[in-house]
């Protein structure tokens, strides 16, 4: 159980790779208060061995600090990182931040980071998980709980009619049917989709269909490791399109029949705000001994590594002085949002 990160330091003979047990599950966020808080954060944690990396399914999360070329990559799992219009508020904040530094999101996950460093094992990064077909999605059907809707699916048959579907689950699980999910076309498609109608939340990824043009594009939150190159071997003679992010791409691909939610700049703002100033990050190793509590009280005694509860207690400034800087940045990049109370 965990949320695992590669913290990777950048020094001049080298890199130093230190151990996160939790952080997956706060990164982006944990970085926001810049280079020198960051660099405290790195070192409460426990360095490793340079290649004891935490792999595609392990490593939820990352950063890697070039304190000599002013680089950061960064990736994760939290609120922040699943959400992308509030993500890509959040890159420009950290701009602020992080004044005179690069600001990468890394796509690819700890791919992006070990590629940096020159890593050379990068074979030994991919799980022998990764492509396994598990929980594969033989249909098209909508989630039963509206609330549950979290990926959006179109398809263009070979007339040139696009429906669209509103899904939920992970993205590869339907695109790794490969040609045979063009089938379900006509089970469940809608002409138009707003998932607004489904979800106030945005979706975490979206994929595309293009017969005529025999094209698969998508696009996701999370880092979808290899995913490109699963593909090409599932789609036999097809092109294939990683949008990254760009969930724009596809709306612009189905004519403007998908509607996402619009929230204003002010409100992803408040959003961002409401994040960044939680009186308490989330503490792993508390939650772990709330579970082991309980299962003790049923007679259970799980092995649990010594690793979960290495972890600093907590990694963050002080409330007061997060309102400080989260009030400065906000006042930059959306005046008009509500300001944290102080």
């Amino acid at each position: 159980m965990g949320h695992r990160a590669n913290l990777v330091l950048i020094e001049k003979k080298g890199y130093r790779l230190f151990y996160s047990h939790w952080a997956g599950t706060m990164l982006p966020e944990d970085i926001f208060w810049g280079p020198e808080q960051t660099l405290e954060y790195f070192r409460a944690h426990s360095e490793v061995e340079p290649d004891d990396w935490q792999d595609c399914v392990l490593g939820e999360g990352g950063v890697l600090m070039d304190r000599y070329k002013q680089h950061l990559i960064v990736y994760g799992c939290s609120y922040v990182a699943t959400d992308l219009p509030v993500r890509r508020l959040f890159l420009e904040a950290l701009k602020e931040t992080w004044p005179g530094w690069t600001i990468q999101y890394a796509y690819n996950g700890v791919l992006d980071l070990a590629e940096y460093v020159g890593y050379e094992d990068m074979e030994d990064l991919y799980s022998d998980h990764i492509d396994i077909d598990w929980n594969l999605q033989e249909d098209l059907s909508p989630p039963e709980y509206r609330e549950s809707m979290n990926l959006v699916g179109s398809i263009t048959d070979l007339s040139g009619r696009t429906q669209l579907f509103p899904l939920s689950g992970d993205l590869d699980c339907y695109l790794k049917l490969g040609p045979r999910l063009t089938k379900y076309i006509d089970k469940h498609g809608q002409s138009t989709l707003d998932t607004t109608e489904w979800t106030e939340s945005f979706p975490i990824s979206g994929w595309h269909v293009d017969m005529p043009n025999r094209t698969v594009s998508f696009w996701k939150s999370n880092p979808e490791t290899n995913l490109h190159k699963q593909l090409i071997s599932r789609w036999t003679g097809w092109a294939i399109h990683n949008l990254n992010d760009n969930y724009e791409s596809h709306v612009a691909e189905v004519n403007d029949c998908l509607k996402l939610p619009q929230r204003s700049r002010e409100k992803l703002a408040e959003l961002l705000q409401w994040v960044l100033l939680e009186e308490k990050r989330f503490d792993g190793p508390n939650f772990l001994l709330g579970i082991l509590a309980r299962q003790a009280k049923k007679g259970d005694t799980p092995n649990i590594s010594p690793s979960a509860f290495s972890d600093p207690a907590e990694p963050w400034p002080s409330l007061e002085r997060r309102k400080q800087i989260v009030e400065k940045v906000i006042s930059k990049l959306a005046p008009d949002a509500p300001r944290p109370v102080t």
